[in-house]
């Protein structure tokens, strides 16, 4: 969990007298008190949170209880995974072997990952990352270069990572070329970072936990697949591209566990159907996400149990603006009038 400042941030007030009055939801709060380096049972406690009217500590206790062993089988796409930082999507396999810098869950809460608790200034510029003392699977330490190479390269442009996309406004010239600064990533010494922004940022927590922001071995040079190294629960024991992807479970992981002696993610392909047919028959314990013209076939399977998930994915209809129809702006214009933006909320 994060720790303390040794000095509350001068916002803190203000958002406390903003969720005692109501002008925020406690969500609202527990984001932004976690942001700015508040540690994450703290900022509970503050908010009085329950979670299904347990108190969290119950719920942790609970947690501990898990029983371990045995192998999760998912129906998952199997995409490419070379280069992690310019991953679009299907980071999954990555996240088994490797770690983010921090975590941000369901909920909006932002929690420490490699970087154990960061403090910032009060001006929300100067961030200072202070790392977690672990190790990676080779046996080396876990330290600041690791995070300065891997932050630097997905700002290089030549990578093509989203993160440039997302941290440039505060963290990029004004070409988008270069840092903004010669030390706006800056090595404090072996376990801190500190990130000077350009413009001040609140939400530099959450941006480290941005899909392809993975923390990556330097010595690998941006590649990744079987037998590379990396601080999570599991190795990469094998995989074929679109078909299968085979994690075998670690014994030395800093986060606790894993509970599951290994992971595998099969490739079932864009059939619906065949998934449903591999749930059905015990060929995979889960798939990652069902179609929903198949929702009553799902329900009706037994020990199937489904969870839903509010996500942010959108489906949009796109047209070649150089091609026709498309490009008579009267036809692009016709299709916005034609849909109800009240009913599509709805859908």
């Amino acid at each position: 969990m994060t720790k303390r400042r040794d000095k509350e941030h001068g916002s803190m007030p203000v958002l406390k007298d903003d969720l005692q009055e109501g002008r925020i939801s406690r969500r609202e709060f527990l984001r932004y008190a976690t942001l700015l380096g508040v540690s994450t049972t703290a900022a509970y406690k503050i908010a009085n949170v329950v979670n299904n009217g347990e108190p969290l500590l119950m719920q942790a206790a609970q947690a501990a209880n898990i029983p371990k062993g045995g192998v999760l089988k998912v129906a998952y796409r199997v995409v490419d995974i070379d280069d992690p930082h310019t991953y679009s999507w299907g980071s999954e396999v990555f996240r088994c072997v490797g770690d983010y810098l921090t975590r941000t869950d369901e909920d909006g809460v932002t929690h420490p990952a490699l970087v154990e608790s960061w403090d910032v200034s009060d001006d929300i510029r100067t961030w200072t990352l202070n790392l977690r003392k672990c190790k990676w699977h080779s046996g080396r330490d876990f330290v600041a270069d690791d995070v300065v190479w891997n932050l630097k390269r997905v700002l290089d442009p030549a990578t093509g990572s989203s993160v440039l996309g997302l941290m440039k406004g505060y963290m990029m010239n004004d070409e988008g070329t270069a840092l903004w600064d010669a030390n706006a990533i800056e090595k404090v010494d072996d376990h801190t970072v500190r990130m000077n922004l350009r413009t001040a940022n609140v939400a530099i927590p959450e941006h480290l936990f941005h899909y392809p922001m993975c923390i990556l071995d330097p010595d690998d040079g941006g590649k990744f697949g079987v037998g590379s190294n990396g601080t999570g629960g599991f190795d990469l024991v094998s995989f074929d591209l679109g078909q299968k992807a085979v994690m075998k479970a670690r014994n030395d992981y800093w986060g606790g566990g894993p509970y599951l002696d290994g992971v595998e993610f099969i490739d079932l392909g864009d059939d619906p159907s065949a998934e449903m047919a591999a749930l059905a028959s015990g060929q995979v314990h889960g798939i990652y996400a069902g179609e929903v013209s198949q929702l009553d076939v799902y329900k009706g399977l037994p020990g199937v149990k489904i969870y839903q998930a509010a996500t942010a994915q959108t489906g949009v209809l796109r047209g070649q603006c150089d091609t026709a129809p498309f490009n008579d702006p009267r036809i692009r214009k016709a299709l916005r009038l034609a849909v109800d933006p009240r009913q599509a909320l709805e859908v």
